[in-house]
Order: structure tokens, then C-alpha cells, then sequence
């Protein structure tokens, strides 16, 4: 089973070596539209996937800033689960020139 989520606030760990706590990691927004994708073994319930997308994405896309414009999955009911949750419709689709620079801003709505 495969999610992916759109992601234009993508996060990315770094360590500051000039810091206090040099070993700390950090983390920053990275331009560009990009994606996040998960991939589940065959048989898992859809609400542990589910889940585990929802727990994960907060590692990779700075929410603070927008939810994902869009989400595809194999499972039709697993989208509609993760679209609701993040408050887009399950009709949105990824759109076609995704990752050329000519898409946004990024709503959650329609």
C-alpha cells in the first residue's frame, strides 16, 4: 500500500555546530514542492496506516505553515480517512506541473 502526500513546507534536520547545544538536531523549511511517501505492507488495517501517516507527517512538513494541498493512496477509503483529517477534499489531485515552481500559494480548500 502506497500514500503520498503533497508537501510544499517540507522540513529538514540540521545541527548548528555554532550553538550551545551543537548536537542538537534542528529543523528548518526547505523550498519547493515536494513529496512525502509511505509505503505499508499488505494486510495492515487501514487505521494503523493511517495512523502512522498522521503521526509522521508533523516530522516532515511544517503544519504551522498549511496542510498538504493533496493526497493519493492506493486505498480509496484510506485517502478519504487522511483527506478528512487534514481538512482537503478527497477530489483534489496532484497537479499536473507539481514541482516546476508554478503551483500555490497552498490552501487546504477547494
Amino acid at each position: 500500500m502506497k500514500v503520498v502526500v503533497g508537501n510544499p513546507f517540507a522540513l529538514e534536520g540540521f545541527r548548528d555546530e555554532n550553538s550551545d547545544e551543537p548536537e542538537r538536531v534542528r529543523y528548518r523549511t526547505i523550498e519547493g514542492e515536494r513529496e512525502t511517501s509511505f509505503f505499508f505492507p499488505e494486510g495492515m488495517p487501514l487505521t494503523e496506516m493511517a495512523s502512522a501517516v498522521i503521526e509522521s507527517i508533523p516530522l516532515h512538513m511544517d503544519l504551522s505553515l498549511g496542510n498538504p494541498p493533496w493526497i493519493e493512496a492506493d486505498d480509496t477509503l484510506l485517502k478519504k480517512i487522511l483527506c478528512q483529517h487534514y481538512g482537503i477534499s478527497d477530489r483534489k489531485k496532484r497537479p499536473a506541473r507539481w514541482g516546476d515552481g508554478t503551483n500555490g500559494p497552498y490552501t487546504t480548500g477547494d
